[in-house]
């Protein structure tokens, strides 16, 4: 599939399946915007490699369970690339803690970046692909989703319903 002349964002791209995602669509021809969380140097080489494929990279920290971070960063985007044409939610945090030691925040934390995350990223570039006539939007999750893991009620709860947004977009 040749996706030269496309924009890609990749959340969660600084390592494992994210970078791999990123740099096969870059492969693939798609400009690329990198996203990480915290740690710029990790994205950075990502982008690095990225570019060495001759497409153009962006790479931009912010945490995307964080609404005004996600503006930021689609806006950088679109003042960039002029748009986003794929957009692949892969971003998440997977921390172990037993349901009767977790706090408010611990369990907050990872829906905010596992399924606010992918809704305010989805919401902020679907007017943009709905206006070209194009896009994609991938949403990642596993199958603890379904399955279940010791230690994991707030890492499975947040895919589950990454799922659910998955399936209400794709009807939408």
């Amino acid at each position: 599939m040749d996706l030269k002349g496309k924009v890609a964002l990749v959340t969660g791209s600084g390592r494992n399946i994210g970078r791999a995602t990123a740099l096969e669509l870059a492969r693939r021809g798609a400009d690329v915007i990198l996203n990480a969380r915290s740690d710029t140097s990790e994205i950075e080489s990502v982008a690095r490699e990225a570019r060495a494929l001759g497409v153009r990279a962006l790479s931009f920290v912010a945490d995307v369970g964080k609404e005004v971070e996600v503006s930021k960063m689609i806006d950088t985007a679109v003042n960039t690339f002029s748009r986003v044409d794929i957009l692949v939610n892969n971003a998440g945090l997977r921390v172990a803690s037993p349901i009767t030691s977790m706090s408010t925040a611990d369990w907050r934390s990872v829906l905010a970046v596992n399924l606010d995350g992918p809704f305010f990223c989805s919401r902020a570039v679907i007017p943009g692909m709905i206006e070209a006539g194009w896009g994609r939007i991938i949403n990642m999750s596993g199958m603890n989703a379904h399955r279940g893991r010791k230690n994991w009620a707030h890492v499975c709860s947040s895919k589950m319903g990454a799922l659910g947004l998955t399936r209400a977009l794709a009807k939408e």
